[in-house]
């Protein structure tokens, strides 16, 4: 028998830990000092989708406000207990909140080399189960004169803030003690950072009060530690910076893109664009695709479109138009690095041509699987101990809780939404949603030979099948696809000598990653030697939707790509051999590229 099976990259995670301590202490009673007084360390934030929850374990922020330190170019931010670390750059003495894994009780040091003859300075704080967040800084800064009548006001907070307590009452400003009229949103996505919108251009000569309230409250519900009021006086002019950037593959006509939702920017050819509205440092920057081209129809994607200004133009935002499949709809999740250290959750809109990252942090997290009624998101997060595991969240990516602690290789919704099937290696489990009513199914081999199971796991629309992929990685014998009955029994295997038609009998492909259709007559997989694979429910008649590799060649297309349906049933994306997603017609066509993330886009989900 002919074995065909993919080549394998390993990867190879290290893992650093380091020891806190004082080279130059005398004796035991020698303590270190905290240079860094003025040092914010937040509390956890909550996964719960309680507020007040007292949690131990999570993301937390550490910010050091402007002016802390008069030397110095960077700063080293790590927890003491776990040795993870993160670099930052020092702005005017300090920095914004910079996320770190953490648990009540961990002590977080910054460390800040010296600059000339200044000595290195270090600081810490324990985290608290219970700190109250605080203003980092306001922009513009307190006493600031000759500011543009068009500046950003901007506060940073030291935790994400519960964006349903911002409003011109909470954070405003106020001119001769009479509120400015104006609207209130946060800026990026990790609710950090939040900007008040004047309805006009500010007075000229003018003097200011922003104002804060502890009407504002953190996501785990607790309020402001205390109000901040600065004071601010207006120039006479405007200023600001361009914002702009590329666009390739544009075909169609009609395509119009947003700026901030205010701006509308027709575009009509490739090459550079630049919006008329000039933006001033610190503002938020949101490039959007407002309407999609027609004539031929074509989706398009904007990357680096969401950022704060820089002290300079913004021109890195890139556009990208392909060629749009018809009537392909709705959402579909994918996790990216996106150029960044760490994989999150993110979601491309179809029918608005955009992507969103849904969540954020020192975390990895992979793998998203909508819920059957698409209201939530499941997801694997890898960190410490206290983040890893199973995650839940709402489909906006908000109020996320775990599961299940620990970090279970692949996961699959129950058809009624209410249970989770996790599974890592040959150990396979259920749980309920809210992480309770845990079964293990045993462990799971093929009878013979032994073989460990259930690998990227797949409930069919009935309830009454599991698919996914059994691999034995100490002998030759490839990856193949195999089904079971939801209690664990009845594993049989899938694909069979007559799945690849008779020219192929006999011949084990590599095989796995499977997806139901809607109807759950077919399953969609990939093969090393057929690519994106679609077979009857009984694994009969399989045909290729991207290519045959003849036996023995190199593969059309490698492991990871992940394919599923389109709620409809007559697309299927997937996952090329350049990283990013793809959309092609479930009876074959032409392939459609929908991403162009930084980082390569990983196991797309298809809102059911």
């Amino acid at each position: 028998m002919h074995r065909i099976i993919p080549s394998l990259s390993p990867l190879i995670l290290g893992t650093c830990v380091l020891v806190a301590g004082c080279s130059d202490a005398s004796g035991p009673s020698a303590r270190l000092v905290n240079q860094l007084p003025s040092l914010i360390v937040s509390s956890p934030v909550s996964q719960s989708a309680s507020a007040n929850a007292e949690v131990v374990g999570g993301i937390g922020w550490v910010s050091l406000p402007p002016g802390s330190v008069s030397g110095g170019a960077s700063a080293t931010i790590r927890n003491g207990r776990s040795g993870a670390d993160v670099s930052v750059a020092l702005v005017d003495g300090g920095f914004d909140p910079i996320a770190i894994s953490g648990s009540v009780g961990d002590t977080v040091f910054v460390d800040i080399p010296g600059a000339g003859s200044s000595a290195p300075l270090t600081g810490f704080q324990v985290i608290a189960i219970r700190k109250a967040p605080s203003v980092v800084r306001t922009s513009p800064p307190r006493g600031k004169s000759d500011v543009p009548l068009n500046a950003a006001i901007v506060v940073v907070f030291s935790a994400p803030i519960d964006a349903a307590t911002l409003s011109p009452s909470s954070f405003g400003l106020l001119q001769g003690g009479t509120p400015v009229s104006g609207s209130v949103r946060p800026v990026g996505t990790n609710g950090i950072s939040a900007e008040f919108y004047p309805d006009g251009a500010l007075a000229p000569l003018t003097s200011y009060e922003l104002f804060v309230t502890q009407a504002i409250q953190d996501v785990n519900g607790v309020a402001l530690a205390q109000a901040v009021t600065d004071t601010f006086s207006t120039g006479s002019t405007t200023h600001g910076y361009a914002v702009g950037g590329s666009m390739s593959g544009l075909a169609g006509t009609g395509l119009v893109l947003s700026l901030n939702n205010s701006e509308l920017l027709p575009v009509a050819a490739n090459g550079s664009f630049v919006f008329s509205t000039q933006l001033a440092q610190g503002a938020a920057v949101d490039i959007t695709v407002h309407t999609l081209p027609s004539s031929p129809s074509q989706i398009c994607t904007v990357a680096g479109g969401s950022s704060v200004m820089p002290g300079g133009p913004y021109t890195i935002a890139t556009v990208t138009c392909s060629t749009a499949t018809s009537g392909a709809t709705g959402k579909i999740l994918f996790s990216s690095t996106d150029g960044g250290a760490f994989s999150h959750v993110f979601v491309l809109d179809l029918d608005h041509s955009t992507i969103l990252p849904l969540t954020s942090g020192a975390n990895d997290d992979n793998s998203p699987r909508w819920s059957p009624d698409q209201t939530r998101i499941a997801f694997v997060r890898g960190g410490d101990a206290s983040s890893t595991g199973i995650w839940v969240m709402n489909a906006d990516g908000s109020q996320g809780a775990r599961v299940s602690p620990i970090n279970y290789g692949s996961i699959a919704w129950a058809p009624d939404g209410t249970r989770l099937l996790v599974t890592s290696g040959d150990t396979v489990r259920t749980v309920n949603i809210d992480g309770s009513g845990a079964v293990d199914l045993g462990t799971i081999h093929t009878p013979s030979p032994s073989i460990a199971c259930l690998g990227d796991p797949a409930w069919s629309p009935d309830g009454a099948t599991i698919a996914g992929s059994c691999t034995d990685f100490d002998d030759d014998r490839p990856q193949q696809m195999y089904v079971m009955n939801p209690d664990g029994s009845n594993l049989r295997r899938f694909t069979n000598d007559q799945t690849y038609g008779s020219a192929y009998a006999g011949t084990s492909f590599a095989e796995g990653e499977p997806a139901w259709s809607p109807t759950g007559l077919e399953v969609a997989f990939w093969s090393v030697g057929f690519g994106v694979t679609i077979a009857n429910a009984d694994g009969s008649h399989a045909h290729s939707l991207t290519g045959l590799t003849p036996v023995g060649g190199v593969p059309s297309l490698r492991f990871g790509a992940s394919p599923d349906w389109s709620p409809d049933g007559k697309w299927i994306v997937f996952r090329n051999n350049d990283g990013q997603l793809i959309i092609i017609g479930s009876s074959g066509g032409t392939q459609v590229t929908v991403t162009s993330i930084s980082g390569g886009a990983s196991s797309p989900a298809w809102s059911r």
